[in-house]
């Protein structure tokens, strides 16, 4: 069995007191560390002469003594390393200054708070001016009136649902006031949840591009739903009515009998009948083309042209409405 000489004995005692020695020291050093703080976790590094403040990965900036003798600051910004000299050599003024800056690091580059007042104005100068004329219009009064409300001078990122819901019942208090004829006056009448609906979503879709532009961070409006009335009456014409108008029609000009023989055996919108071009109208198939940029929901499909033999006028049917149509035309 081996024993260990007192020589090594006392070479172990000393190497074991310099350990503890230096373990109390550091924990000392790590006591007297700052710590917390706006800027993050910062920490005085126990070797060589650097001071790092802030969060690796985020706002980390480290500030140490250059071979020059003088101090330097050293970060990054959009992954790009940032060095420069702070210009002095005091180290107490140097942990200030790093402090600060990885503070500013911290929160993001953020733009100045646009206005209601001018944040419709830019949606009505860059975006107004590509849709249709009369959707140029509405853009306009619904835009207006949102200004008139929330005042021009509120920030349009101060938005929320009470907001939204104060508008709603505003307009569900005053009405639309417009006269129903030109020498009518101005009789107050309810304002349905649908046309409520329709203004809403063009708010909306203004804020959704003040998103896409970068002046808002979100849309405020998101989630938020118009309180419903009921469902809206739609009134439908029986096949009594239908018969009833078809044999007047020869009383209107020729369009008026075959658009409501078209409508009759399509089911389509007055619109997108108004639309139609003969390149859409394919007699020989006996089809029609009912184009996207035409539909109410952006939807193409195609529809087949009715022949019904039994019926006791010949023009009854869409294939015939649509052949006397052309011939009206032709001359």
């Amino acid at each position: 069995m081996l024993v260990p000489s007192q020589e090594h004995c006392r070479f172990s005692s000393r190497r074991l007191i310099d350990a503890k020695r230096t373990g109390a020291r550091r924990k000392e050093q790590s006591r007297q560390e700052p710590s917390g703080g706006d800027c993050g976790r910062r920490y005085l590094q126990s070797h060589g002469d650097a001071y790092t403040s802030g969060e690796k990965g985020a706002n980390r900036v480290r500030v140490f003594v250059h071979r020059t003798g003088k101090l330097f600051a050293e970060y990054r910004r959009e992954g790009r390393k940032v060095r420069y000299s702070m210009g002095h050599t005091d180290r107490a003024m140097a942990k200030v200054e790093a402090d600060s800056l990885a503070a500013s690091l911290r929160q993001p580059d953020r733009p100045e708070p646009i206005l209601i007042g001018q944040f419709f104005e830019n949606y009505l100068r860059e975006v107004t001016p590509t849709k249709a004329l009369s959707t140029q219009k509405h853009d306009r009064t619904t835009i207006e009136r949102f200004r008139l409300f929330f005042g021009p001078e509120r920030r349009a990122d101060s938005l929320t649902h009470r907001d939204a819901a104060g508008d709603e019942y505003e307009r569900r208090k005053g009405g639309d006031l417009r006269p129903r004829a030109k020498t009518a006056k101005k009789v107050h009448h309810p304002v349905r949840s649908r046309s409520i609906v329709y203004d809403l979503r063009k708010l909306k879709a203004v804020l959704t591009w003040g998103v896409h532009a970068g002046v808002l961070d979100r849309n405020m409006l998101t989630g938020y739903k118009v309180a419903d009335d009921g469902t809206p009456h739609r009134p439908v014409f029986t096949e009594p009515q239908y018969r009833a108008l078809l044999k007047t029609a020869d009383a209107f000009p020729w369009q008026f009998g075959s658009l409501l023989v078209i409508a009759h055996e399509t089911g389509h919108r007055l619109n997108a009948m108004l639309t139609l071009q003969w390149r859409d109208v394919d007699l020989t198939m006996g089809r029609i083309t009912w184009r996207r940029e035409n539909d109410k929901i952006g939807y193409e499909h195609v529809t087949p042209m009715t022949v019904v033999k039994c019926y006791q006028r010949p023009s009854e049917d869409a294939m015939r409405a649509a052949q006397a149509s052309r011939r009206m035309l032709d001359g």
